[in-house]
């Protein structure tokens, strides 16, 4: 069952956050996972907006998330994105449960 990550992401350094994009970019699709969105100017229709960017992107499952998320090579990565932006990162799972 798919899992998507859903990143707010307020940008502070456009320039070293390019340089986060540029590499995890090719390794997302290494690792054949799917970015479906990427938004930098979503429409906030309810709450308070808190970032300029927003990203969705798509694991065939949590396992697969945390395997890419937890990797040396991401890791790294992820040290340029802390240094360039402010980020709320949420994880959705696919299946649909309502409340009872």
């Amino acid at each position: 069952m798919s899992i998507y990550l859903v990143a707010q992401v307020d940008i502070k350094d456009k320039e070293r956050f390019l340089d986060y994009q540029n590499a995890v970019l090719p390794f997302l699709e290494e690792k054949q996972i799917e970015v479906l969105a990427v938004d930098d100017s979503p429409t906030t229709i309810e709450g308070e907006e808190t970032g300029n960017r927003m990203v969705i992107v798509r694991y065939d499952n949590r396992e697969a998330f945390d395997a890419f998320w937890q990797s040396a090579e991401y890791q790294e990565m992820a040290k340029i994105r802390f240094e360039s932006a402010d980020t709320t990162i949420n994880l959705v799972q696919e299946e649909n449960i309502l409340i009872q």
